[in-house]
């Protein structure tokens, strides 16, 4: 394990993580992005790709709105991700997809918990406004801005703390209790991480809700599927997500076009 690049990749992380909600909105805190930059910092792209999409897809429709705070997918992604790519080069013989579920094992309730302590961070927040709160009164923008500063330098720490405590204690750890799993729970990680591109695009039906849409994704699941039993493990991962996205996408203009035209010839 690089140290020197995990610290780094701890950083980028951190940062853009502030996109989500902290500061303004360049929608480059997405799973995609992170998982694309560890991977390429940690000589294994493919892996970020394939592990930033999953995530992607499944947390998509996910937004912070109001006093909501999601998960951190940037967490969920960078976190599987180095995972996903040092028990690679640790367990050279171990079930590829076994290792990315079992990462992604591990990186959900990490987004999970950096969520919490966003709850956290509000509070926090609101007390230090409150230390300078009769200087805000009298308009001293000064006092604005220390606030937004020590808001902005706590959140960066926190995470960078979080991510190297999670990665570079829990790596040892994480690889005694993979090595322990019995061969039939390393079989049914392995199956579990074919399900989730179709939990993810489930998750995009969702949001485009119709009954033909339920339809279309339950003929896509059972077709897809189908040809996963048939072949077993003689059908690459790659190209059995980009199948499902693809009839995915089809389905989803099918929709499209459908709805335009019913709604054109209402009017």
């Amino acid at each position: 394990m690089e140290l020197e690049k995990i610290f780094l990749l701890s950083i980028i992380a951190a940062l853009i993580e502030l996109d989500a909600y902290y500061i303004g909105m360049f929608l480059i805190a997405q799973p995609l992005i992170i998982g694309g930059i560890t991977g390429y910092f940690l000589d294994n792209i493919y892996v970020g790709i394939i592990i930033g999409s999953v995530v992607q897809l499944i947390w998509i429709n996910n937004p912070p709105v109001g006093a909501f705070v999601p998960p951190s997918t940037v967490t969920i992604s960078f976190i599987s991700t180095v995972y996903s790519i040092i028990f690679l080069k640790l367990l050279s013989n171990a079930n590829q997809d076994a290792i990315f579920m079992f990462s992604l094992l591990i990186g959900i309730p990490s987004g999970y918990f950096v969520g919490q302590i966003d709850i956290w961070h509000r509070k926090l927040n609101t007390k230090i406004m409150h230390l300078f709160e009769d200087k805000i009164k009298q308009c001293k923008l000064l006092y604005l801005i220390i606030i937004q500063f020590l808001s902005i330098i706590i959140k960066i720490l926190s995470n960078i703390i979080l991510f190297l405590l999670i990665i570079v204690f829990g790596i040892s750890l994480a690889e005694k209790i993979y090595l322990s799993l019995p061969l039939q729970l390393i079989r049914a990680l392995t199956i579990s991480f074919w399900i989730m591109p179709v939990v993810g695009l489930a998750v995009v039906f969702n949001m485009l809700y119709s009954k033909e849409g339920a339809r279309s994704h339950g003929i896509a699941f059972f077709l897809s599927y189908f040809v996963f039993f048939l072949t077993n493990d003689k059908i690459n991962l790659p190209f059995f997500i980009n199948l499902i996205i693809i009839l995915g996408f089809l389905i989803s203009l099918y929709l499209v076009f459908k709805g335009e035209r019913k709604l054109n010839e209402k009017n």
